[in-house]
């Protein structure tokens, strides 16, 4: 969700050289330093009324079926308002 909002955290500011299937590329890599992600916060603003996220149990493990395109336009409205929604500074 952050790389698609374009966060000034989510990912570093030079490429990073990766080897893929023997090819070399330069991507972006993921820069969370400093932030703690807080991806429980996905439950506060999807509507399980509206099937956009259901939970259910797989064994002892609590699981979620979550409807992504619901999810990507309830999030970049969040992040519009704050862009840090997601995260908290690392202490």
């Amino acid at each position: 969700m952050e790389e698609r909002f374009g966060t000034d955290y989510v990912l570093t500011k030079e490429k990073i050289r990766y080897v893929v299937n023997g090819e070399e590329k330069y991507m972006y890599g993921h820069d969370f330093k400093g932030w703690e992600t807080t991806y429980r916060r996905v439950k506060e603003i999807l509507d399980p009324a509206k099937n956009e996220i259901v939970t259910g149990k797989i064994g002892d493990a609590t699981c979620y079926l979550i409807d992504a395109k619901a999810l990507l336009k309830c999030a970049e409205e969040k992040l519009r308002e704050n862009q840090h929604w997601f995260v908290v500074p690392r202490e």
